[in-house]
């Protein structure tokens, strides 16, 4: 049965209209070994923050992943950071410690023949106080001709990548 899906792709993160079945969405992180210690970058981000972003890409616009802007919501899931819009838009993102400065999460899609990975990662410069401030980077590849086939509208790019500069305002008291 053909039907138009809104997929969710990358989880969440991109908005494709395909003619399709069900997707399969498959979420993955490689096996860092690491360990979570009493006050590491999850621990530390935890809390209410406002985010302030300047943004670089060469994806088209409905490609372009985000953290959110505005009031944000850092959760500490114990396995895992969440970061999700307190105003109730934007994406959001579930990251993975994997060096005592940095988080990452690889996600992928797999739907009649076509294939989609989006690699995550935020870097946190610094962290203190009430401020914070890094970079996120996402990376959206796909193997060709099969995802152009299920596409409905402009060509997508084989591969594309959006930079951000965040910078950040605790507005709850947190770490």
């Amino acid at each position: 049965m053909n039907r138009f899906l809104s997929l969710l792709v990358f989880g969440g993160l991109l908005g494709l209209q395909v003619t399709a079945c069900a997707p399969e969405i498959h979420r993955s992180t490689a096996e860092l070994g690491i360990v979570r210690a009493p006050g590491d970058l999850i621990e530390q981000m935890q809390g209410q923050w406002k985010l302030h972003l300047q943004r670089s890409s060469d994806c088209p616009v409905e490609w372009q992943n985000s953290l959110p802007l505005g009031d944000t919501q850092w959760i500490d899931t114990g396995e895992h950071l969440v970061i999700e819009s307190t105003e109730g838009h934007g994406f959001t993102t579930k990251l993975w410690l994997t060096s005592s400065h940095s988080l990452e999460a690889a996600n992928t899609i797999s739907v009649e023949g076509c294939e989609g990975t989006e690699d995550i990662a935020v870097v946190v410069d610094s962290v203190g106080g009430n401020y914070a401030s890094g970079l996120y980077t996402s990376r959206i590849t796909h193997n060709g001709n099969p995802c152009q086939d299920l596409v409905k509208g402009p060509k997508l790019p084989e591969q594309c990548e959006t930079i951000i500069q965040w910078q950040a305002q605790r507005t709850t008291s947190g770490y």
